[in-house]
This record gives structure tokens, sequence and C-alpha cells, in this order.
């Protein structure tokens, strides 16, 4: 898949912008908003940088642990700052990265990590009610993106994160989803890092975009999102229901045009960076579509 369309006129969305921002520093645990984000080749600065995982390695989410919504993480100048319902503050030293290295996994991938300790490891597992460890992306290693979606000039790297280093949605098309629920969701059900929103924009336009500029932030749109069973989970009580993906069922239904394998209902596009030094993203920052398909990256939608 190439992708050589930087220097193209931009498509005439003029009314785009930035309307929301958020970091994700544990896998599958609550957000945090940003007014300004930084970003590195895995994506925004921290996002996704901690991940709780088994004893064997293996990520746990959401998807089998839903509390983990209530997960609070917050980073200060020195520490990774933890909350949960029930749980005394938990500090993680963000120093401590001679920790020794463990084996971990996401979706059977190896993704290199070190361990942050038997207080982190004691403090999930109590909360969880399993035996469970806390670990951090090693620096030394790298994860790539899955080989059909790489491009040029953008990176082929990604955190803890499932597959992409970040996740985009409009926020046209939740207000077209939520017309189809009988109660209304927010967006952080969809967990993205990028949220846009305008005038211009029509319900699901995401899905023909392929180049972008967001604020001075260039990337390309690598792939769809399907969506698993979080979109489901109040992320203010971990309470899952079960209206979300019945809805998505009736309208959102398809195939990923990149990778046939890669199926389902979707929401939201991957979107892979050029990782410039110092390149900032704010709330407010305007969005310029520079290339757009005539064809969406869906395949089976009907439009």
């Amino acid at each position: 898949m190439e992708h050589k369309q930087f220097s193209v006129v931009y498509y005439q969305i003029t009314m785009a912008h930035v309307s929301e921002l958020n970091c994700y520093p544990i896998k599958s645990c609550a957000g945090t908003r940003l007014d300004t984000a930084s970003f590195t080749p895995q994506g925004v600065a921290f996002d996704r940088e901690w991940m709780v995982a088994n004893e064997a390695g293996t990520f746990m989410s959401q998807r089998t642990h839903p509390q983990l919504a209530l997960v609070l993480p917050r980073l200060t100048d020195r520490h990774l700052l933890v909350t949960a319902p029930g749980m005394e503050e938990l500090a993680v030293d963000l120093s401590g990265l001679d920790n020794k290295s463990v084996s971990s996994t996401v979706w059977g991938n190896d993704a290199p990590a070190i361990s942050q300790g038997e207080d982190a490891n004691g403090w999930f597992s109590d909360y969880l009610h399993t035996s469970a460890q806390l670990v951090r992306r090693d620096p030394k290693g790298t994860r790539q993106i899955k080989s059909v979606y790489r491009a040029a000039d953008v990176t082929d790297q990604v955190s803890f994160a499932d597959g992409a280093p970040i996740l985009l949605a409009t926020m046209p098309s939740l207000r077209a989803l939520n017309k189809q629920l009988e109660t209304p969701i927010p967006m952080d059900r969809f967990r993205p890092n990028i949220v846009i929103d305008g005038e211009d924009i029509r319900d699901f336009e995401e899905d023909y975009w392929r180049c972008l500029k967001i604020g001075k932030l260039v990337g390309v749109i690598g792939w769809a999102c399907a969506r698993c069973i979080i979109p489901e989970i109040d992320q203010a009580t971990g309470v899952r229901g079960k209206q979300v993906l019945k809805a998505l069922q009736g309208f959102r239904k398809g195939v990923d045009a990149i990778d046939q394998s890669n199926k389902g209902v979707f929401f939201g596009q991957n979107l892979l960076h050029t990782p410039e030094p110092g390149v900032t993203v704010s709330v407010g920052d305007t969005v310029h579509v520079t290339n757009r398909s005539a064809a969406r990256n869906i395949l089976g939608l009907i439009d």
C-alpha cells in the first residue's frame, strides 16, 4: 500500500477541527483528556505505555475484566499514579526503566516489556482478584504494525495498543450511531486518541479519507477499526450493556478493503503518522483532508 499524496491540494472540508484528545497510559484502563498531545513513533506520548498482563504475560483488558475501566492512571513528572475503587493509590516510579525484562504478548505477538515491580503486581492482583502484573513498554524493543498496513513516510511502530499507534473518530459518526440507540453513549466508549468535529463532515465521511494534516501532524489512514465488546462497557461504571454492537450490525458490518481477514462492525479509523520531533496537536487545531478516495475502506457497507 503506497501513499504518495501528501502534496495533493486540500479537499473541500474546511470547517473540521480537533474537538478532543485522549491518552490511555495503561492499556484498557481509563483515559486522560489532553489540551495538547505530543507524539513519538508509537503514537501519543505515553499512550498504552503500560499494560496489565496475566502470569504468562498475555495482556488483560476490559473484554474479560470490565472493572479495568475504573482504574484511573495519572502521570506526574516522576510517577505514574493509579487509583481505583476500594484501593489505595499506587505510585510507580517513572525512572524504573532498569527493571527486569519480561515476556508479554498482545494478540499473540511479542511485545517487549519490563516489569514494574512486585508492589504494582500485587496492587493489580488484589484489584482484579486474580494473578496479574503491570509491565511497561521496553524502550529498547519495537513492536510493528501488521505488514499489510505499512506505508511510506509514516511510522510502522505501535505501543501496547491493539494494532495501530493512533485511533481517530469523528463526532458526526457518533451522533449518527446515537440516533440508532435507545440510550445515547459518549465517545469514550470507543477510546479514541483524536476526535474530529466540524460542520462540513458527513456521517462516517472518515471511511473515505486517506491522508490528513491535523494541526502540524501529517497522517495516513491505515485501516478501519473493527470493534470488540468494549464499546458496550460504560466507562464510568464498568457495567456492560447490549445495544451498541447490535446497532452497528445494522449499518456498519463489513470487511476491511485492505485485509479481508479483518471483518466485523466498524467505528473509527486507525491512523499512521509521520513522527517528526516537536510536533504537537492541540484541541481546536484545524484538520485538512489532503487526499480522499472515491470508495470507502470498508467493503460491504450500503451507501
